[in-house]
Parts: C-alpha cells; structure tokens; sequence
C-alpha cells in the first residue's frame, strides 16, 4: 500500500533538479529520521544494496558530495554536531510511504538490522531519545512485530531512562492509524497496553487518537479481540471522561473480577453518589487486596481520586482522615513522614498536591492556595 499523498514521493518528484542518486541518499535520510554522519548513511545505503548512477557502491565522501546538493537545495538540515537529516515535513511523509509498503519497509528494517548486528548485538549505543525513537520507528513499522521490539528493548539496557519518552514520540507524535494498523495484532495490543496504562486519563492529548483507534477496533466484530480485558476498563476511564457515562458502563459488561467492581463504583461517585459509591469502592478494595495480591494501587490514579473526592464531600473529620490515609498510601508514603506539618512528601506530585489540599482543609497547614495554582 503506497500513500496517496503526492508529497510522499522520492525527492525528485518535488524537485526536477534531482537525480537519482539524490533520492538514494534522501530516502537513507528519511528512513534514518534522526541526525546521522556521512559512515552511518553510507553504511545504511551499502545494507539496502544501494549504488551511485556509476554503479558503485557509495562511500562517505559519495554520500558527502549528493548531501551537499541536498542541504543546497533546502531538502536536508545539518545540526551543529555536522550531522545531516532529511527536511520536514517531506522527510515524514516520505518515509511513512516508505513503511506502508511493504516491501519497502521491511528492506529499510533488513538493512538497519544488518547494519547494527541487531539480532546479536549487547547493546546499542543511543545517547539521544531522538536517535531511540527513530530506531522504534523503524523497528515498528518495518518490522511489524512484537519479537523485534522486545528485542530492541533487551537491547535498553543503558539507555532504560530514554525508553518512555521515546516510545511515546514513535507512536504517538504524531499517531498515524494506518502505520498502526500495519502492526500484527499482538503488537498493537502491547503497544496500546504500554501507552494507555503510562497516558490515558491524565489529560494527554496526544493519546487520544491512539483511545479513538482503540474505540473503533472494539466496536468491530474482527478486531475486537485486540482489545484486552484491561484495556477495556481504561477505555472505560476515557468513555467517563468524556461525559459518556453509559458507555464506560457498557464497555465493562463481561468483564470480571475486583477491578471492574473498583471502575463500577468510581463511576457512581462521579454520577454523584458519594457516600454509596465509596462504600461500594471500599469492599471492592477489599476484595481487589486478595486478587491482586497488594494493598495499594488497585486502581490507576487517573481516576481513584474520585474516591478521594467522595470522601472529602462528607462532612465528618473522619471522612476526611480516611481520605488522607488512602492518598498517604498511594504516594509510597509512611504515616510517620506523611503526618500533618511534615515536607517528605512532594507537594508538587500528584499525591502531593492532595495531601497538602486535605492538610489545609483540616486546618493541619497554612492555607497555601497557589500551590493548586
């Protein structure tokens, strides 16, 4: 399947002047996304099986003299490392064309693996989120499979702290649904897992579209096993919280066990049953303790805190300490570091902003409102 954007051609389809050695360097480019030097361009080339209009194979300085008419012509940028990349937004469209056929894809995939000894490599030497979110996208969409992902992932070991930002700029900025619908299904399904579970329900516009997918693939009977039990009940959190109550309710049917009973009565408090809707959180908890095997984190933070916010809604102390002890709990705290007056918890975190909300309500610390600000 070839995109039907008349941008998305090689780069002599935008400009007459070039040549085709131009569009061999230009879709190394943009296969690469990220600021690369002229050995790694050249070395990606002589993987893919590329050659110069002689019919040999290019070399750095080949790859130097085609690139300096690139960067002339507007269609490549140098960074102040001298590292050279392909122009948006072509750069973009063209490799997505790139990826959507297939054949294609996988060539660009063969020839990176090749390149970086993939498949028996110790490590790869990422230093930048950009350079790892270019090598998922390439992984991901000329790979197409959960084995090669993971395999990148084994691979992470020095750069684990680059691996959520990056992750999330592959699939997510910006998401393209037919990308995304080229992944075998348990890699879509793992993917969606990660992302929902790190983004959904905070508020993160950009995973919206990635919900949307995810909406339409369970209304259709064919793809609707993609979408998991679990999955379901944090589409269930984005249905809420769009005001489309019903539907969150709906999207939970025949799904079992303590965590949907924790969704069920979060969704009466936010209907407005606050006292019945925290009783009814507080044996699912319950049983949740016993099924889950821990004590805390029952339910993503992106929506417990409506409990929070029931009990706050009550009008006794006691309702309001029980709260503090729920957040206290959540936020990994000990009620000794977390007792009123006390600065162990961030009151910049997320449970930090409640804890210090529930102190100042219950006159245990100076009314501070700028820090809700």
């Amino acid at each position: 399947m070839n995109s039907t954007n008349p941008a998305a051609g090689d780069v002599t389809t935008i400009d007459l002047t070039m040549t085709p050695e131009d569009a061999t360097v230009h879709d190394t480019l943009c296969a690469l996304q990220a600021p690369s030097g002229m050995q790694r361009v050249s070395d990606l080339i002589t993987a893919v099986g590329g050659r110069t209009a002689r019919g040999s194979a290019f070399n750095p300085m080949e790859v130097k003299r085609v690139t300096e008419r690139l960067l002339a012509a507007g269609h490549a940028t140098r960074d102040n490392q001298g590292r050279v990349q392909a122009t948006w937004p072509h750069a973009a469209e063209r490799f997505r064309s790139m990826m959507l056929d297939t054949v294609r894809g996988t060539a660009w995939f063969d020839a990176w693996r090749k390149l970086n000894d993939f498949d028996r490599a110790y490590s790869l030497g990422f230093q930048e989120e950009e350079q790892l979110a270019a090598a998922m996208r390439l992984v991901l969409f000329g790979g197409r499979k959960l084995s090669h992902v993971r395999r990148l992932g084994e691979l992470a070991y020095s750069f684990t702290h680059l691996w959520v930002g990056a992750l999330q700029k592959a699939v997510l900025q910006p998401f393209d649904s037919a990308l995304f619908g080229s992944l075998e299904p348990p890699l879509q399904t793992d993917l969606a897992q990660r992302l929902m579970t790190l983004l959904s329900g905070f508020s993160e516009v950009g995973v919206r579209p990635l919900e949307d997918w995810l909406l339409r693939a369970h209304a259709d009977p064919i793809s609707a096993s993609l979408v998991t039990a679990s999955l379901r009940l944090r589409l269930s959190e984005t249905l809420l919280f769009r005001d489309q109550a019903e539907k969150a309710r709906a999207m939970c049917a025949n799904v079992s066990g303590a965590s949907v009973n924790l969704h069920l009565s979060l969704f009466n408090i936010a209907e407005g049953q606050w006292s019945a809707g925290a009783t009814e959180f507080e044996l699912a908890a319950k049983q949740a303790v016993l099924d889950l095997g821990r004590r805390k984190h029952l339910v993503s933070p992106s929506i417990s805190w409506l409990y929070v916010m029931a009990l706050l809604s009550q009008t006794t102390p006691a309702a309001w300490s029980k709260a503090r002890k729920f957040v206290v709990s959540e936020a990994g705290l000990s009620p000794a570091k977390a007792a009123p007056g006390k600065r162990d918890a961030d009151p910049y975190s997320y449970w930090g902003v409640w804890i210090d909300a529930i102190d100042q309500r219950m006159g245990d610390a100076p009314k501070t409102a700028q820090r809700f600000c």
